[in-house]
């Protein structure tokens, strides 16, 4: 085979593309890829594979491109494989991404957002979804994600939301040692280009996690391999940042999407995506007055109950503010053997004290706060929260907050909803068997109306580094209202708009507020917001409002969840849409 080459510095990503025997190669994509990569200082090199009699017409049209470093010239007799095997002996890059045609253009998120996983976690797979599109779409739209407002734009190998994709995915990423594994694992040199990906594609799937970038595109304009892959059962990881356009696509794939009972992509992987470099968390839990909700909150928090983490990969600390109804003996001799349990004698009501005493006690390099012990979690919750905290130099991870009951408590308890009925509704569920059965009897919580895709206003449960924590000075000893209330905004604040601060959400994972007869539970939204608005403005020079900005989301989604992300998915169009028409901007905290 001929080679010719340029060299890219530093480069970090190969992307090796295919140019389809016949065809031309399309400029415009390299123009866009070009403009793309040079304002953002990417480190990244384009490698083409084509057959040998295009090569001096190739040259020609690839001489202005300073980002294509090689370009492999096979002859007719070489088979799919063996030019993939070429153009790896020649790829500078650690991470590989494997691109079926040139005909097809990538978001421009695709390429940062795989080495960012890559590089937190080199032994996964990233996979991009795919579209078809007969519009001759000019690189502007394809820069501005506009495509996702093309009528034309249909998905291809994207059918459903939860699963890898069924039939071929367009683009590949992987470590470069992971790609000639691919290679050296049999004998591929008869393999034609459809069942070279099929193999690719059975072989990520056994790896430690499939990454999926849902708000990322492959756009094949005029083209596809026709054909259908073997069938998918693992559930990826979802990771990416949405923006205005990707939203009117996104509602309409997953509003299609049957509520398919899915395997937990968490009990595929059994942790072993923490076995190294795991970060070392505390997490932080406030009581007080809670006998009847703690030891929910304690099962839920359990590694027997956790997916994919071991006792030894966090520790608990259980802070409890002495009341009339304190934790009992039996349930604190019982505690889990990475459980430390205080009990405090606070005569504050505030849980400021005994947050800052926890952060003192800490071991972890990382934290993790939940100011009320009365939330429950879903299973996956501190897996993936250690995922997110290794894709991030300055993580704030939240988790989405739900209400048991069939409304918000403050509303449900007028219509009887009490301790009891709880206690039933959770025991028809089993939800220690199967804790994403929470979403079926629960409601979103008030204080996060636009979902999970929005900002969220207010989480329970959150995750930033010990060191973060100690540069916004801990919790705010001035707030002494009863409960979290305004303590917990004023934090939730503080951490997101920390600058270089990266604010993730996990989708697909929730905290489960119990009810206990607390200020969240008796009190009207109306009467505790402005409670806590009041003492919010005074430590804020009156311009306290709730965090505004774009988060990255990480998770995994299950038909338990999926009603959420429709949601999400339908009041974030509505939002952009009203900021559109005022002229306004989306996230005042991006500035």
């Amino acid at each position: 085979m001929a080679t010719s080459s340029r060299q890219v510095e530093n480069c970090r990503l190969s992307l090796i593309a295919k140019v389809a025997l016949g065809r031309n190669l399309e400029t415009s994509c390299f123009e866009l890829l070009q403009s793309y990569f040079e304002a953002s200082d990417s480190d990244f090199e384009l490698v083409i594979v084509a057959n040998e009699e295009q090569h001096q017409e190739f040259e020609r049209e690839l001489a202005g491109f300073s980002f294509i470093s090689w370009s492999v010239f096979s002859d007719a007799d070489s088979s799919y494989s063996e030019q993939i095997e070429t153009a790896l002996a020649l790829s500078q890059g650690s991470i590989i991404g494997l691109l079926p045609t040139t005909e097809c253009f990538l978001s421009p998120g695709v390429i940062p957002d795989a080495i960012r996983v890559l590089e937190a976690f080199p032994e996964a797979a990233v996979i991009v979804p795919s579209y078809v599109s007969n519009s001759k779409s000019t690189p502007q739209l394809i820069e501005k994600y506009n495509f996702f407002q093309d009528e034309s734009l249909q998905p291809a190998a994207w059918t459903r939301f939860q699963e890898l994709p069924q039939t071929l995915a367009p683009v590949f990423f992987s470590k470069h040692s992971l790609q000639t594994a691919i290679i050296d694992s049999g004998d591929l040199s008869e393999l034609e280009q459809l069942q070279f990906y099929d193999h690719v594609r059975q072989h990520f799937q056994r790896q430690r996690a499939v990454f999926l970038l849902p708000a990322e595109a492959a756009v094949a304009r005029d083209w596809q391999i026709h054909g259908t892959l073997t069938s998918a059962s693992t559930v990826p990881r979802l990771f990416g940042q949405f923006g205005r356009q990707v939203h009117s696509s996104l509602y309409k794939i997953i509003s299609n999407t049957a509520d398919t009972d899915l395997p937990y992509a968490l009990e595929q992987t059994s942790g072993s995506l923490l076995d190294a470099n795991k970060p070392k968390l505390s997490l932080l839990v406030v009581a007080y007055d809670m006998q009847q909700q703690l030891p929910n909150t304690i099962a839920s928090l359990s590694a027997d109950y956790q997916l994919g983490v071991k006792q030894s990969d966090y520790e608990v600390l259980l802070i409890e503010n002495d009341s009339d109804r304190p934790l009992d003996s039996e349930t604190r001799r019982s505690l889990p053997g990475n459980f430390r349990y205080f009990l405090r004698e606070e005569l504050s009501q505030s849980p400021a004290a005994a947050i800052n005493f926890g952060l003192a006690e800490a071991k972890g390099e990382y934290i993790g706060l939940m100011v009320d012990a009365a939330h429950m979690l879903t299973p996956g919750v501190l897996h993936t929260a250690m995922i997110a905290l290794r894709l991030s130099e300055r993580p704030f991870v939240t988790v989405p907050t739900y209400h048991l009951g069939p409304d918000e408590q403050h509303l449900s308890t007028q219509q009887g909803y009490n301790e009891e009925q709880q206690q039933a509704l959770l025991d028809d569920i089993d939800w220690q068997s199967n804790g994403y059965a929470l979403f079926s009897i629960s409601s979103l919580c008030g204080a996060n109306p636009r979902g999970f895709l929005a900002p969220i206003m207010e989480s329970n449960c959150y995750f930033a580094s010990q060191e973060l924590f100690t540069a916004i000075g801990g919790a705010d000893e001035r707030y002494q209202q009863a409960g979290a209330g305004s303590l917990n905004l004023d934090l939730v604040r503080k951490l997101g708009i920390y600058p270089e601060v990266d604010y993730l959400c996990l989708l697909g994972e929730g905290s489960f507020h119990q009810f206990h007869g607390g200020v969240t539970s008796n009190k009207t939204r109306a009467e505790f917001t402005s409670d806590f608005k009041e003492e919010l403005h005074e430590r804020w020079n009156q311009s306290y409002h709730f965090l505004e900005r774009n988060p990255l989301v990480i998770g995994s989604i299950t038909r338990h969840s999926r009603k959420y992300l429709e949601f999400s998915s339908y009041r974030m169009l509505k939002r952009f849409d009203n900021f559109k028409d005022r002229l306004d901007q989306v996230w005042s905290d991006d500035k």
